[in-house]
């Protein structure tokens, strides 16, 4: 396991060599609750953020709260952060990303290998939920803004989240009414 404190310090400083251990690292990673690295942390963290706002826009679409929760930019801040926060740890993975279109075996092989590794995929989920929230909540405007039916503004909330091609897709199909105001 790693030290939570000691990797941040580290890819914060550029340092190479930290003890591996702090006293509350070495509780927190000998535990038997909590047996995750920081990746699976941040991966989970990712997908949690945007729970309240999916749920708002599937549950209570049409709410003044609903409406207040997503009138800013706070539903995709959370992926945005971690997206950047996994990059500050791990920035030789941006750098391997910038040059995989010199892998000898191709661009998307090169991708491939960087989407390989924890902090690749982490990077790639933050960055997945935070469109999936961003297009979902355009989802559920525009069905606001065109008086749409709820239960197409559901069916569409809902795979805008979890299959966001789709969600778009059904919501141009089944969008009704033109824009008012």
């Amino acid at each position: 396991m790693i030290c939570f404190r000691n990797e941040l310090l580290a890819a914060t400083w550029g340092l190479t060599s930290l003890p591996n251990n702090c006293g509350f690292c070495a509780y927190v990673c000998s535990s038997k609750q909590l047996n995750m690295d920081l990746y699976v942390i941040l991966f989970v963290l990712s997908t949690l953020w945007v729970g309240p706002f999916w749920f708002a826009m599937l549950l209570q679409p049409e709410t003044a709260k609903t409406k207040q929760l997503l009138d800013g930019p706070w539903f995709f801040i959370g992926p945005i952060a971690i997206w950047f926060l996994v990059m500050g740890l791990n920035p030789q993975g941006l750098a391997d990303f910038m040059n995989s279109g010199s892998h000898p075996d191709g661009f998307l092989a090169g991708l491939a290998e960087g989407m390989g590794t924890k902090a690749g995929i982490t990077a790639l989920w933050a960055h997945v939920v935070a469109g999936d929230i961003a297009v979902t909540r355009w989802i559920w405007q525009d069905s606001l803004k065109r008086q749409g039916r709820p239960w197409a503004t559901r069916i569409a909330v809902f795979f805008g989240v979890m299959m966001m091609p789709l969600g778009l897709a059904l919501h141009l199909l089944l969008r009704s009414g033109k824009p008012r105001g």
